[in-house]
Formats: C-alpha cells, structure tokens, sequence
C-alpha cells in the first residue's frame, strides 16, 4: 500500500499527510454506533417487535379476538 502511495504522490505531484486522526476516527465511530442504535430501534417499530406503544386495552382485545379464533378453529377441526 505504501508503494501504491508514494507512486501516486510521484505521479501526480502531491503529498498526502500521514495524519494523527485517532480523534476524528474516535467520532466516526461514536457517531456509527449511535445511528446503529436508532437504525434498530426504527426496525423493531417498523417490524412490530416492540409494542411498548400498544395500549394494554388494546392487547388485551387482540389477545380475546386471537382467541375466539382459535377456539373456532379447534371447533370446525373436530367436525
């Protein structure tokens, strides 16, 4: 890679710095995980995983409607 470099920096009369960016890369990085973090909190509501924003009256209506239709279906199975 060093070879491809200097090479290059002949070519084309430049001159890259080899710079101490131990603190930009630090910020990259924090900032990375903090969008990977919000990018799976986005997944989870956008896939229903979490339902944290459901009213607990609401689940307890789709829990009895799940369950009437599943006792319906127990019912027409054994007929």
């Amino acid at each position: 890679m060093e070879q491809i470099i200097r090479r290059y920096q002949r070519v084309t009369g430049t001159h890259i710095f080899k710079q101490d960016n131990t603190e930009q890369r630090h910020n990259e990085l924090a900032r990375m995980r903090n969008e990977t973090h919000n990018l799976q909190l986005n997944l989870q509501r956008n896939t229903d995983d979490d339902l944290s924003f459901i009213q607990f009256k609401t689940l307890m209506n789709l829990n009895n409607n799940l369950n009437t239709q599943l006792r319906r279906l127990e019912l027409e199975m054994h007929y």
